[in-house]
């Protein structure tokens, strides 16, 4: 995450990355907490991936429900 981060403040929005482009929409579970659920949604949105607010819309949960 933090590399992550690094790069998109070193190259802006030049910087793509898409692991989760293409693995559909992901809901994160309230439950997460290692790590925690807003450091999880940031890095699927960094890496290009489509979150939901529901687990019923989601291709992907991540963690219990």
């Amino acid at each position: 995450l933090q590399e992550n981060r690094l790069k998109r403040q070193k190259y802006g929005k030049l910087y793509q990355c898409d692991v989760f482009e293409k693995a559909g929409s992901m809901y994160v579970s309230k439950s997460c907490t290692q790590p925690s659920v807003d450091d999880l949604k940031e890095l699927i949105v960094l890496a290009g991936g489509r979150l939901v607010d529901s687990s019923r819309k989601a291709s992907l949960i991540i963690g219990p429900v």
